[in-house]
């Protein structure tokens, strides 16, 4: 197989973006053979024409390939045209982003980023955000050191599809503060309420394992949670992503990226701290006002966030 071009990787890379497609592409891997329209329409509840646009994408960009065969044993007259399949592609799509290995199984993982620095480089790493498992600091560090052609690249294949009815893509937006959470699904369902900030997340793979909540550790059923979280982890890799994501329990961990001003992170950790709050997000919202205590001393200390240990079962 010829070597792709950087651009070329860049765009096979990008259009797993989309969760349709990206459940699609994980089908047609799953599947270990070669699949028609009509089967992946049917795996994944789509009609056959979204299905087939979807195929095709993914043919496009090299990550699937297209051949014509009859599935029935006729030939000659009227045996009937070929049959579209796809399978996956026999070569690997990657884009060079350094690995790291990080430990996050029993802590929340905070960061908060100063947007003052380099535009391009923040945008292009927000844009390769959803479509990778990076941490958001170590993709904005790594589009620090790429030359303005290199975040071209990225900027580019992100607009490809954009019409002139469409507006720009999220990732254009930002805001003085970048919160990179590793939290649990069941927080994130309550922080992503919040629209004055912009908000981005990686695939739901179960790979950053699950919360555990104080109260399974103190009641001494830790065993049998962690039994039953993991059962669940395990049946939703056997399902394409799509479907899967239905089995993927709150309690399971996601990386997700909020980007805001000041006055909404205030806004955020004072409301989201209260004792009356549930304790996942509870946790994640007195974490923001530390870490802006950090960055910002001067600008954290007029956050009047609860800490997670203070309870008041009596206030409404």
């Amino acid at each position: 197989m010829a070597m792709r071009s950087r651009s070329e990787r860049i765009a096979s890379v990008a259009v797993l973006d989309d969760p349709t497609r990206r459940a699609m592409f994980d089908f047609v891997a799953a599947s270990g053979s070669a699949v028609t329209r009509d089967v992946a329409a049917e795996a994944l509840h789509l009609s056959r024409r979204v299905a087939a646009l979807h195929l095709d994408k993914l043919a496009d960009h090299g990550l699937l390939t297209v051949e014509y065969r009859r599935l029935n044993n006729r030939t000659g007259p009227g045996a009937g045209r070929p049959a579209k399949l796809y399978r996956c592609s026999s070569g690997e799509v990657a884009v060079s982003v350094p690995e790291r290995h990080y430990d996050l199984i029993g802590e929340l993982f905070v960061a908060a980023v100063a947007q003052t620095m380099d535009t391009g480089a923040d945008i292009a790493a927000t844009l390769l955000y959803p479509v990778t498992a990076r941490p958001f600091r170590e993709l904005y560090e790594l589009a620090c050191t790429w030359s303005e052609r290199q975040r071209a690249e990225v900027i580019d294949v992100a607009l490809r599809s954009r019409t002139r009815r469409d507006e720009i893509l999220a990732g254009f937006r930002g805001g003085l503060y970048a919160y990179d959470f590793v939290m649990d699904i069941g927080a994130f369902r309550d922080l992503h309420r919040h629209r004055r900030c912009q908000k981005f997340r990686q695939a739901y793979n179960g790979n950053l394992g699950f919360d555990t909540p104080k109260l399974v550790t103190e009641c001494g059923a830790s065993e049998v949670y962690a039994g039953a979280m993991q059962s669940a982890l395990d049946a939703m890799r056997r399902l394409p992503a799509g479907p899967a994501e239905y089995l993927l329990t709150f309690g399971s961990r996601s990386r997700f990226l909020f980007k805001m001003d000041f006055a909404e992170a205030e806004y955020i950790s004072r409301l989201r701290s209260g004792v009356k709050g549930h304790f996942s997000y509870r946790e994640i919202a007195w974490e923001m006002k530390v870490k802006m205590e950090q960055l910002e001393p001067e600008l954290g200390r007029l956050i009047d966030a609860t800490p997670p240990w203070v309870e008041d079962p009596l206030k409404r």
